[in-house]
C-alpha cells in the first residue's frame, strides 16, 4: 500500500453486520476488505498462507545459491 498497490484483508466475526460495517467504514481505492463469519477457515488459511510464504522462500533461497 505504501507503493500505492491495492491490499485485500478479510475481516471474520460470529457478528456478520458487525462485519460488513467494519468493511464498510474502512474501504478505500488502495484497501479492499472481505467480512466473512467462516473463524476457523479464516484462520486456517491465513496459517497456510504462512507457512506457504516461508517455504517459498526457502526454496527461491536454494535456487539462488
Amino acid at each position: 500500500m505504501a507503493q500505492g498497490l491495492p491490499a485485500a484483508v478479510t475481516i471474520a466475526s460470529d457478528h456478520a453486520e458487525f462485519a460488513a460495517s467494519v468493511a464498510r467504514e474502512l474501504h478505500s481505492p488502495l484497501l479492499r476488505l472481505y467480512a466473512n463469519d467462516d473463524l476457523v477457515g479464516v484462520e486456517v488459511g491465513g496459517a497456510v498462507k504462512n507457512v506457504m510464504a516461508i517455504a517459498t522462500g526457502v526454496a527461491d533461497g536454494w535456487i539462488s545459491a
